[in-house]
């Protein structure tokens, strides 16, 4: 017996330092997953990742547009040259350009590589721009509208001309006409300007920078700048647009003469007609939206809150519609019963311009409470709209909501239990108030008046301290210790000269060094990474612009005034507004310098 148990116990104590050892092995395993699994995903947050785009969505057949092929990833992932096979097939190459930016991240390097490739389709219609691979990442595809041009060419042939064109030419009144004025030309220009449609019939304005590609007309090739224009008409009937007219000095090679010649010449576009048709008479809605694409949509998305009796509930509803101003978006429509009382804040408007468009969008927060009921009814949300594409009228439509409240009981309960506290409240006050005076409430006033006694002497002293105190001149004051400030106002200033002078390569310097006052922990890199980094993308494409002509020495057609104005508009949105700190209480005014006193000032270029 003691024998076979003394064995027993010797396999019991084996079997356990077996599980011991296994115990061991598996923790290893999982720990070496974990690790590879953390490499594995933290490499992946570098990996290669190409994206591509195109600078416009429509063209005219034997127009160019840029595609442009971005790829981002660690210096080892980013490599090799993208493979236009596929691309050649609908489309002709005529330039191509690289750019490559490094940052560093988590203190792994990451390579931002940027190819631009000036394309030209082969023929009209929908066209796809296919992946396109780069070792062995591959790109999203992109589609392409190509039309052909149906206008006519009165100047064919000529070097310089402008084109105008209105679409549509039939719209409805208020509703949205995009502008094209296209200047061609086959000859360098320099101080030119092109003169802004004035109408009395019609709200106007720009839409996005202006746009330059290549296009060949009637055999020849030009450069095109092409500007566009978002107007509105306000009243019905047939109205002209007049003619636009660009002026500027023209440079021409004369073969004869072997020299270069400078003229300034004055061309002029055909004037437009516009047909503008009236509100149809059968339109049910109260206010006229005339739009192709309009959206109705809620904060709740289907998820209702716990509602409550007399508890209110917030509910946002944005309206989102195409080629409208956010002025003629109004509420929604709605009708309540006597479960649900419903009210408005006041909504935020904002309008955002496109390249090709403009967007509208009304975010409207209302308030819901139910009523003393046991069911809530939350009415349907409306709103009539017409169909330009279509030609119809249509309704977005937030549906009914019902639901169950607590029951009438519960209610009845807690309306009673809140009636019964006011009562102990009111009892409680009451007795306070006959409550004969004693030592308690004396030692309480003494207090008081200890305190009123102690708060009068700081105020005397503060007042005694001030007066010695000599005054100071803020605004001396902040410009003595912001030498930031005075940094900044100083670089600008020698951008706006440098921009008055068309001088790239000296813009672009000083913008660098604007760079470094702006973002002094983390200065962008390149111009490039300056347009990502304002998130302006009017301004981001002037920049890389600039970029492409200071590396390309081509600077005879830059515009150095649009750019200035472009850096005006985004300088603002950079920063936070000018904040002084408030007056310190004992010890005199302070004031604190501010890194953007230069929002309030004039930046002279002299």
């Amino acid at each position: 017996m003691n024998i076979c148990f003394a064995a027993s116990r010797v396999r019991k104590v084996n079997r356990g330092s077996q599980g011991q050892i296994m115990r061991g092995r598996l923790i290893r395993w999982v720990l070496s997953a974990v690790m590879m699994l953390s490499v594995t995903s933290s490499s992946s947050i570098y990996a290669s990742v190409i994206r591509a785009e195109i600078d416009r969505d429509k063209i005219y057949l034997d127009e160019s547009v840029n595609l442009i092929l971005t790829m981002e990833g660690e210096s080892e992932n980013v490599g090799g040259n993208p493979d236009l096979t596929g691309l050649r097939k609908d489309f002709d190459v005529l330039s191509e350009s690289t750019q490559t930016n490094i940052r560093i991240e988590n203190g792994v390097s990451v390579v931002i590589r940027n190819w631009i490739f000036g394309i030209r389709p082969k023929r009209a219609g929908t066209i796809e721009i296919p992946a396109i691979a780069v070792g062995g990442a591959k790109s999203n595809s992109v589609q392409l509208e190509v039309e052909e041009f149906k206008g006519n060419v009165s100047e064919a042939g000529a070097d310089l001309f402008l084109e105008f064109e209105a679409v549509p030419q039939n719209p409805y009144v208020q509703s949205q006409v995009i502008l094209a004025v296209r200047l061609f030309t086959a000859v360098d220009i320099s101080h030119g300007r092109l003169s802004d449609p004035v109408l009395n019939f019609a709200t106007i304005e720009q839409l996005g920078q202006d746009r330059r590609y290549q296009s060949k007309r009637s055999g020849m090739n030009y450069d095109v700048i092409e500007r566009r224009f978002a107007l509105f008409p306000e009243q019905s009937g047939t109205h002209e647009i007049p003619s636009m007219e660009f002026s500027g000095v023209v440079s021409r090679y004369n073969a004869t003469t072997l020299q270069t010649e400078y003229a300034r010449e004055r061309i002029s576009s055909e004037p437009v007609a516009l047909r503008v048709r009236p509100k149809p008479s059968g339109y049910s809605g109260q206010t006229w939206l005339p739009t192709s694409e309009l959206q109705l949509s809620d904060s709740w998305k289907g998820r209702l809150p716990d509602f409550e009796f007399g508890k209110p509930e917030n509910r946002k509803l944005s309206i989102e519609a195409l080629g409208l101003r956010a002025v003629q978006l109004s509420s929604p429509q709605f009708e309540t019963d006597q479960s649900v009382r419903i009210y408005s804040n006041t909504p935020k408007l904002n309008t955002v311009q496109t390249a090709g468009t403009t967007v509208a969008r009304r975010d409207e927060e209302f308030i819901i409470i139910p009523g003393r009921s046991d069911e809530l009814t939350i009415p349907e949300f409306r709103v009539v709209w017409w169909d330009t594409d279509e030609d119809r009228e249509k309704v977005a439509i937030l549906p009914e909501i019902s639901t169950t409240l607590a029951s009438a009981s519960t209610v009845a309960s807690a309306a009673a239990a809140a009636d019964d506290s006011i009562d102990d409240v009111e009892m409680a006050s009451a007795q306070s108030q006959v409550a004969p005076a004693g030592g308690t409430s004396s030692k309480i006033w003494m207090w008081i008046s200890f305190g009123m006694l102690l708060m009068w002497s700081l105020t005397l002293a503060g007042w005694h301290f001030s007066r010695r105190k000599p005054a100071s001149n803020p605004t001396q004051d902040v410009l003595e210790r912001d030498e930031r400030a005075l940094s900044i106002r100083k670089s600008l200033a020698t951008i706006k000269r440098a921009c008055r002078d068309n001088d790239v390569s000296r813009v672009g310097t000083a913008m660098l060094d604007l760079a470094q006052l702006w973002w002094p922990d983390r200065p962008p890199r390149n111009l490039i990474e300056f347009g990502l980094r304002t998130r302006d993308g009017a301004f981001e494409l002037e920049l890389r612009n600039l970029d492409s002509r200071m590396y390309s020495g081509e600077s005879s057609t830059w515009d150095g005034d649009r750019f200035w104005q472009e850096l005006t508009k985004v300088r603002k949105d950079v920063q936070a507004p000018l904040k002084n700190r408030r007056p310190g209480f004992l010890f005199g005014r302070t004031l604190k310098p501010s890194e953007d006193l230069w929002f309030d000032r004039d930046v002279a270029a002299d």
